[in-house]
């Protein structure tokens, strides 16, 4: 064998050992996004151990560990079936990192109380959550400036997260049930398709909470206002800067939420509703 031939079959097996399989098998666009958000749940540490009064199935459980934190379990907030994980997830966005606090979770029970009055089987719907939450906003807004701490309990909430080689890696058949449980709760479709640039929980809440202040500004804004709302919202998602499209998002519904107050509100729900 001439040098030249030994040469060129060490350099052919070379080259094939630093081939990337990422790259050279295109894996990285076959990864579902909902692989990708069973490796954030993975990674992620849980953010309570309560026992929660509602009788979660383990999917549920393990998904209420990861996105809510101790607070909204231990508060028992109740809502619409079909609304729970969306109005808590919410909720908790809200609380920690827009305008922090548990005051909101008392103005919940109390708007509770006054379902029950109207009728024993009313709970919160999600509208309600985001009204609430966009009259808080409102009477808090000229406080909100200085963010650090809400900032901190954001980044605090991404931890250190590794989605690289994503097909390589293997998560449990209840991880990835609960990563699919949260994408059913997104609805918009430009809000999924930018699920992949979630870099843990925090980002991901915050893509939730978008998508849902996004859909109700959607109703009571003008075309064109919404689409410009909308489109700086996800440019800011776009250049990782969840947080901020988070708190754009809900400036945006908040100013233009009806002012009446949540009691009148409260009074109109009819119980066909639920």
């Amino acid at each position: 064998m001439t040098e030249t031939i030994e040469d060129d079959i060490i350099a052919g097996i070379m080259g094939d050992f630093n081939k990337s399989n990422m790259q050279d098998h295109n894996l990285a666009e076959v990864v579902d996004i909902g692989k990708t958000i069973a490796m954030i749940l993975s990674d992620s540490p849980e953010r309570h151990q309560v026992a929660s009064s509602i009788g979660f199935d383990p999917v549920q459980m393990y998904f209420a560990r990861k996105f809510l934190g101790r607070d909204i379990i231990e508060r028992r907030i109740h809502t619409k079936r079909e609304d729970y994980f969306k109005a808590t997830v919410y909720l908790d966005m809200f609380s920690t990192c827009i305008v922090e606090g548990t005051e909101i979770f008392d103005e919940m029970e109390k708007r509770t109380r006054q379902l029950e009055e109207i009728d024993p089987y009313l709970d919160l719907d999600l509208e309600l959550c985001v009204r609430c939450c966009s009259l808080t906003f409102m009477a808090e807004y000229k406080q909100l400036a200085n963010n650090d701490r809400r900032r901190n309990n954001y980044n605090s909430g991404n931890g250190q997260v590794f989605t690289d080689y994503a097909a390589f890696r293997k998560t449990d058949p209840i991880q990835t049930a609960a990563a699919r449980l949260f994408v059913e709760q997104v609805q918009a479709d430009e809000i999924k398709s930018r699920l992949g640039l979630a870099q843990g929980i925090s980002d991901l809440s915050a893509s939730l909470f978008i998508d849902i202040n996004l859909s109700y500004y959607e109703k009571i804004a003008h075309p064109e206002n919404y689409e410009q709302a909308k489109q700086e919202v996800f440019d800011l998602v776009d250049n990782g800067e969840h947080l901020k499209a988070a708190h754009l998002s809900m400036e945006y519904t908040a100013k233009k939420m009806s002012r009446e107050p949540l009691s009148r509100y409260v009074s109109t729900i009819e119980p066909t509703r639920y």
